[in-house]
């Protein structure tokens, strides 16, 4: 099985950070004036320079620009959760991003900055862009080597495939330009300067994190998809689909068929699966990776188009959501009190003998982002009362990663305030 390791830079941090603008423009008239021909084909100067000038170098990885208002595009394995980030562009500037949103299912961050001015950005390709074959370049920073001097590397190969399923990375492409570690959420473009993706992964059987001639880049059509979800996130995430609940899948003689269907669903056994949401439909895995591909949102329904006993059909089938990974965590430890020992303010609010009292809040969790504080009272949590700490512990049955929690609050003079809380994974 080939070994898939994301491209995360290494280097210590402590390298020199010699950005320079002119810089970035020499290194765009060298490459057009030193390279063949044949590499560089319509790529000419000026798309080469806004290739490096829409560059952006994120911790020890990369991203792109996407707007003129400072949206920048990168992995959530680059990101992580935090926020702000310095980040540099590929013209020198630094900059302060906040993240507005991550997505650690596809692997995809959405970063802001706030700038006065227009920013150089590069737009976004469409389905009609993904030509086997087609010359592509990747901008990133290998190995940490452009800390150094403030100049990010460019890469060139072709287009291997159209857009496939790798894995988690359900939307994708496949190239043969070189990446390597720091490459990842830098992006892959075409010769006329637009966003095929933004690089991920590296494929190898060797285990090595080098250049294999296999990189996964996920394609633009996914990002167009989660870009708007992930700029309203708030800081949160996005959810993936995924195959509707109770559904089953097999393969048999080259077809994809619904092996178990629950009673009344849309989708019905013996079923063959043609195309989901208009994407073909190869393999179990490939179908449980269309099915996974989409921006999960409730009652959300897929175009799916079946043969059923010959007859060609499409069907809007529900869909499940791709839980987030981790344990859901608020960050918040409660003890009982006596209701003979609380504030005078707090009086005839509480039924019973006992009230709970927040003790402790762990440093960097969702409690403490929302500034909830030790000493504070908790009413209720998603509108039931807490009698015990194991109702708080009992909250979250059933809630994952990505879900919110809503406390009832209470201090000393009685005031009340309700909080929701977004259940990160513990870090």
């Amino acid at each position: 099985m080939p070994i898939i390791t994301p491209m995360r830079g290494w280097l210590s941090a402590s390298l020199l950070l010699l950005a320079s603008g002119l810089a970035q423009k020499a290194m765009a008239v060298e490459i057009a004036h030193s390279v063949p021909d044949s590499l560089v084909q319509r790529a000419d100067e000026s798309t080469l320079e806004q290739m490096i000038n829409t560059y952006v170098f994120v911790d020890n990885g990369s991203g792109v620009l996407i707007s003129p208002d400072g949206l920048i595009v990168s992995n959530h394995h680059v990101t992580g959760e935090d926020s702000p980030l310095t980040v540099r562009l590929g013209n020198g500037q630094e900059f302060t991003a906040r993240l507005l949103g991550t997505d650690p299912v596809g692997d995809i961050a959405l970063l802001k900055i706030e700038h006065d001015q227009d920013l150089p950005y590069v737009p976004l390709a469409g389905p009609e862009d993904y030509r086997i074959g087609i010359r592509v370049y990747a901008v990133g920073n290998p190995f940490a080597l452009g800390d150094r001097d403030g100049i990010p590397s460019l890469s060139a190969g072709h287009l291997s495939t159209g857009r496939v399923v790798r894995g988690n990375y359900a939307d994708c492409i496949q190239v043969d330009a070189a990446v390597n570690p720091g490459n990842s959420g830098g992006p892959l473009l075409n010769r006329e300067g637009r966003l095929l993706g933004i690089n991920g992964q590296i494929r190898t059987r060797s285990g090595m994190r080098v250049n294999s001639g296999i990189g996964l880049a996920i394609a633009a059509t996914q990002l167009a998809e989660f870009i708007p979800v992930l700029a309203a996130a708030e800081g949160g995430y996005a959810h993936h689909c995924a195959l509707p609940e109770d559904i089953e899948l097999k393969n048999q003689q080259g077809q994809v068929l619904v092996s178990a269907a629950p009673e009344g669903h849309v989708l019905q056994v013996g079923d063959v699966l043609l195309r989901v949401e208009q994407r073909p439909v190869t393999s179990v895995d490939t179908a449980v990776g269309l099915f996974q591909a989409p921006v999960w949102w409730q009652g959300r329904t897929l175009a799916v188009d079946i043969l059923r006993q010959g007859e060609a059909l499409r069907v809007d089938s529900p869909v499940g959501r791709t839980p987030i990974p981790g344990r859901p965590w608020h960050g918040l430890a409660v003890q009982m009190t006596s209701v003979a020992n609380i504030p005078e303010g707090l009086a005839g609010m509480i039924e019973g003998d006992r009230i709970a009292r927040i003790r402790s809040v762990d440093a960097n969790s969702p409690a403490a982002l929302a500034g909830i504080q030790n000493g504070t009272f908790i009413l209720e949590v998603d509108g039931s009362p807490i009698t015990r700490p194991l109702d708080l512990v009992r909250a979250l049955a059933g809630k994952e990663v990505g879900d919110t929690l809503t406390l009832l609050l209470a201090d000393d003079s009685g005031e009340r305030s309700t909080q929701r809380l977004l259940l990160r994974p513990r870090r």
